[in-house]
């Protein structure tokens, strides 16, 4: 057979793609590919980031210290007032005493620390100092809160009571 030139070869008309329909069982299976997909996606991105946030320890602050010299309100004694690290939670308080006459340690006190958070109402705690020996004492108590603290520092000798106040912010 021959095809002469007034006839033209026509080639069937080409296929015109349907729309997809959400309900067909194609589109309802990439539905879910993608939503996994997603999922893992978000899977890995948490795993990531907890990684990131676990993979090296913070460095460990320096430890700092509260230092003052203060005199008890009779002007009998003369104190050297150390807190460490100076921060929230457990602290070493170390209190010096010497007579302010003749600048010489003084041993055998009975010394206390009575301790105020200033920025919220939460009591006072008393904390009693050992003597660790050539007028030194010292202890260990806990600052409940970062914030601004008074220190009452209370001597008692025989009878008499000398008494000292100091004031510092405690950081976090």
């Amino acid at each position: 057979m021959s095809i002469s030139s007034d006839e033209q070869v026509t080639s069937p008309a080409p296929r015109r793609a349907r729309p997809l329909s959400p309900h067909t069982p194609s589109a309802r299976r990439i539905r879910w590919l993608l939503l996994r997909a997603g999922w893992l996606a978000l899977l890995l991105a948490g795993l990531a980031l907890f990684a990131a946030c676990g993979s090296s320890p913070s460095p460990t602050p320096a430890t700092s210290a509260f230092h003052t010299q203060l005199a008890t309100t009779d002007n009998a004694y003369t104190l050297q007032f150390t807190a460490t690290p100076d921060r929230l939670g457990l602290n070493t308080f170390t209190v010096q005493v010497q007579d302010a006459q003749t600048h010489q340690p003084v041993a055998n006190l009975q010394v206390q620390l009575e301790t105020t958070m200033l920025d919220m109402a939460m009591g006072t705690d008393v904390l009693p100092l050992t003597d660790q020996g050539k007028g030194s004492y010292g202890g260990q108590g806990s600052l409940a809160m970062s914030g601004h603290w008074q220190i009452r520092i209370v001597l008692r000798v025989g009878s008499q009571l000398h008494q000292a106040q100091v004031t510092f912010v405690a950081a976090a």
